[in-house]
């Protein structure tokens, strides 16, 4: 036997520091950097699901006393709000989260704090919220494919409620040419996104499967019609694209970018003799005029439509330089 020392194994030093410890699970959102990103609304079930809970008491203990507070005051353990104070969570809020105010900004913020994550603005519609409109962009009913339900179930990939299936202009599923679902199969009853048994993939009311379950069961008003099949697949493309962008945005668009475009594509029109844009889109004189000074934002769907008319996606109409006007002949 002798005293000669034993070999150890020399470990390599840590490349990065673990990240700081955060009060709630920090869950990774799905699908960011891509058309199939999933709602902030999406998240907040996802995670209410992670820590065994409902989405209620996730928010009512964890998240309202970070929502609206200093920074300082945020890392202090808050008093939980009084019963009742849930009262009228649902689908008005979560349009509201997941969208282009300050409601959103507020949330987005919250969350990050008890999650520890720096990405969560990118399940909303945060990074165009100064060319965007405020209002008519999501739909008032929580909406779902029952057949990407189902095939995300097969795959063994989460459930979750895309950001896309909430905006209005969508009302399609085009990986499938289905028209997205707005009650249950089983009780009839509209769904709300915020409820006390709130979780992707089922229903909030009686607990029910909202995939087909393997059933044939697209009803008759689920049907695309071959009319509509063109304009909701470019619509569908194009804010997916909006979505997918996003997160490699090098600084948000400027109010005034829709204006400036406005102008300069229908100078463009009138310099190559084509109609009006106003005549185009049959929108009165006063809309149009206010639009292109920049006074009121251009609905989404009119937002659409214009680029449509122009053959230029939405994202490029809202990033790019607009055109120079033609030279004079």
């Amino acid at each position: 036997m002798t005293d000669a020392p034993i070999p150890c194994e020399v470990w390599a030093p840590a490349l990065e520091a673990p990240p700081p410890r955060s009060r709630l699970y920090r869950l990774a959102p799905i699908g960011i950097g891509t058309p199939e990103v999933e709602s902030l609304s999406s998240y907040l079930n996802r995670l209410a699901q992670a820590h065994c809970v409902t989405v209620s008491a996730l928010i009512a203990h964890e998240l309202l006393p970070h929502i609206g507070t200093p920074a300082p005051a945020r890392a202090r353990q808050a008093v939980p709000p009084s019963r009742g104070g849930l009262r009228g969570l649902g689908q008005p809020l979560a349009q509201r989260i997941y969208g282009l105010g300050r409601t959103a900004a507020t949330w987005v913020d919250g969350l990050e704090v008890v999650t520890g994550r720096r990405d969560l603005r990118f399940l909303t519609l945060l990074a165009w919220r100064d060319v965007l409109p405020d209002r008519h962009v999501f739909s008032p009913l929580l909406r779902w494919c029952p057949a990407c339900f189902d095939e995300r179930v097969t795959t063994g990939h989460p459930l979750y409620d895309p950001l896309l299936w909430q905006l209005n202009p969508i009302t399609t599923c085009v990986r499938h040419q289905r028209r997205l679902r707005s009650h249950c199969h089983a009780c009839q009853q509209r769904l709300t996104t915020f409820s006390g048994r709130s979780r992707p993939g089922y229903c909030s009311r009686c607990g029910a499967w909202l995939g087909t379950t393997g059933r044939a069961d697209l009803q008759p008003d689920e049907r695309l019609s071959e009319d509509a099949w063109p304009w909701q697949h470019w619509v569908v493309t194009n804010l997916g694209q909006l979505l997918q962008v996003a997160p490699r945005l090098a600084c948000p668009p400027p109010a005034e970018t829709v204006a400036r475009a406005i102008t300069a594509y229908q100078a463009h029109r009138t310099a190559i003799g084509r109609p009006s844009l106003r005549d185009t889109l049959g929108t009165q004189r006063n809309g149009f005029g206010r639009w292109s000074r920049g006074e009121a934002r251009m609905q989404l769907d009119l937002l659409l439509k214009f680029c449509f008319h122009q053959g230029i996606s939405l994202v490029q109409f809202l990033t790019e330089p607009p055109p120079a006007p033609p030279p004079p002949t």
